[in-house]
């Protein structure tokens, strides 16, 4: 099992406009299209999906997978939904002119933590993303909760922990 998928920056960025479907988050296997641009690999039961113009210094989205699986408790095209939420959300930290759409059920933010509605308003569920945008004073964001309620804001040590861990 995946511990984590940590996409660096440029990679967020073509996954963005990229079109995925449901089956895709079974593998991660990189769209053909995106091959030359994109790379995936497994090492330490964590998933990279690199760009080639990634250094050492690339922002990076870390999606904790560990605890419930990637994304748990959402299935179908919420799934596919979620996803590109997240990677807008990352957007919106890596480069300040982007922002998370309004009727994404409001964006929560309190400290670096945001969170957002993780499927469509009109969804049955009301599944939230939760992300820390800053989490241990980096400029990563890492996205480590799906849950239905607005959590207390702290990161726990145990949580940091395991992002670093990931790292």
């Amino acid at each position: 099992m995946t511990r984590a998928i940590v996409l660096d920056e440029e990679a967020v960025n073509i996954l963005s406009s990229a079109i995925l479907e449901e089956s895709w988050f079974k593998s991660f296997k990189i769209p053909e299209k995106y091959r030359s641009k994109i790379c995936s690999v497994e090492q330490n039961k964590i998933t990279y999906l690199i760009s080639s113009s990634a250094t050492m210094s690339s922002r990076l989205l870390v999606i904790e997978t560990e605890s419930n699986g990637f994304l748990n408790g959402v299935t179908g095209k919420d799934l596919v939904t979620a996803f590109e939420r997240s990677l807008v959300v990352a957007l919106s930290q890596f480069r300040k002119t982007i922002s998370p759409g309004r009727s994404w059920g409001g964006k929560y933010i309190q400290r670096n933590v945001i969170s957002i509605y993780a499927t469509n308003r009109n969804s049955n569920d009301s599944l939230r993303l939760y992300f820390d945008s800053s989490p241990i004073d980096t400029n990563h964001i890492y996205l480590y909760r799906v849950s239905e309620k607005l959590p207390s804001p702290q990161i726990s040590p145990a949580m940091r922990k395991k992002y670093l861990l990931m790292l």
